[in-house]
C-alpha cells in the first residue's frame, strides 16, 4: 500500500553535550523502536570490543559514528545505556589544500 513502512514518532537533534541524536519510530508491524546515531564512546559500554575496531579506524584518519538501537523512551535519561550497536558509519574527512 501507500502507507509508509516506518513512521517517525519523535526526534532528538544532535547535542554536543550529549554527543548523539536520535529518532523514535513505529515500524510497519506496530513495533516501536528508538535509534541513536553518535559518538561510539558514548553509545558503547566501556570495554566493548567494537571500540578497538573504531580506534583503528580513527588512527587511519577516518571519522566513525555508531548507529544503535535503544530501549525505552528517546528522551529518557540514560537512553543510550545498553543501546545495541547495529552499524558503524565511517566517514573520510578530506583536508582542504
Amino acid at each position: 500500500g501507500d502507507e509508509p513502512a516506518w513512521t517517525v514518532t519523535d526526534a532528538m537533534p544532535f547535542s554536543s553535550a550529549r554527543k548523539y541524536s536520535g529518532a523514535a519510530f513505529t515500524e510497519a508491524g506496530g513495533t516501536d523502536s528508538v535509534w541513536l546515531l553518535g559518538a561510539p564512546d558514548v553509545l558503547l559500554s566501556e570495554g566493548d570490543a567494537t571500540l578497538t575496531e573504531i580506534e583503528q579506524l580513527n588512527e587511519q584518519g577516518l571519522r566513525v559514528l555508531l548507529l544503535a538501537r535503544a530501549e525505552g523512551e528517546l528522551d529518557a535519561p540514560g537512553a543510550a545505556a545498553g543501546a545495541a550497536p547495529t552499524a558503524l558509519v565511517v566517514l573520510e574527512q578530506r583536508l582542504r589544500p
